[in-house]
C-alpha cells in the first residue's frame, strides 16, 4: 500500500511507542502530525524527520487543547488519513490510596483523550474520504493486577469505545481498531 501523500496524527509522539510509530509512518511516506505535551522532544523528533513532520503541543486530556491541535493539523494538511491514539498514562496506585487528581488524570489521558481526538479527527477523516483510527490498549485489561485498577479500567473502556465507534463510523468509510 502506497502511503505517499497521506497524513497521520500520532498522539503521545514525543517518546517511546508514539515516537516509533511516527517514524515508521513517516518512513512509509506519510506526513505526520506529532502530538504530545513535551514541546522540546516533539521539536527534536520533527527536526529528525524533516518537512513532512509537524510538531504540535497537545494535552489530549484537555478538549480545548485537542481542538486547537486539530485546527493546526487541518490548517497545515487539510485532511487526516489516520489517527493513532497512543498517548497514555499508567500511574500505578492502589485505588484506596489514589487521590482525585491521580484518577482524573489517568481517565483524562487514557479514555477521554481518544474520545476528544477521535471527535476532532472525524471531519478531517471525512475530508480525506475515510481512513483509520487506531486506539492503543493494553494487556492490563485481561490481567487483574493490584496497582492497575484505574489504568486497566480506562483501557477496558477504550476497547469498548473502539468497538462502538467502529460501528458508528463504518458508514463513513472510517475504520476503527
Amino acid at each position: 500500500m502506497d502511503l505517499t501523500g497521506k497524513v497521520a496524527v500520532v498522539t503521545g509522539a514525543s517518546q517511546g511507542i508514539g515516537a516509533s510509530i511516527g517514524r515508521v509512518l513517516h518512513d512509509a511516506g506519510m506526513a505526520v502530525a506529532l502530538l504530545a505535551r513535551s514541546e522540546d522532544k516533539l521539536a527534536a523528533l520533527a527536526a529528525e524527520l524533516g518537512d513532512r513532520a509537524l510538531p504540535v503541543r497537545c494535552d489530549v486530556g484537555d478538549p480545548d487543547s485537542v481542538r486547537a491541535a486539530f485546527a493546526t493539523v487541518g490548517e497545515r494538511f487539510g485532511r487526516v488519513d489516520a489517527l493513532v491514539n497512543n498517548a497514555g498514562a499508567i500511574g500505578m496506585s492502589l485505588l484506596a490510596d489514589a487521590d482525585d487528581e491521580h484518577v482524573q488524570s489517568i481517565v483524562a489521558v487514557n479514555l477521554l483523550g481518544p474520545m476528544w481526538c477521535s471527535r476532532a479527527a472525524i471531519p478531517l477523516l471525512d475530508t480525506a474520504g475515510g481512513g483509520d483510527i487506531v486506539n492503543i490498549s493494553s494487556r492490563a485489561v485481561e490481567l487483574a493486577r493490584p496497582y492497575l485498577s484505574v489504568y486497566a479500567a480506562t483501557k477496558g473502556g477504550l476497547e469498548t469505545f473502539t468497538r462502538t465507534l467502529a460501528a458508528e463510523l463504518r458508514p463513513q468509510g472510517i475504520r476503527v481498531s
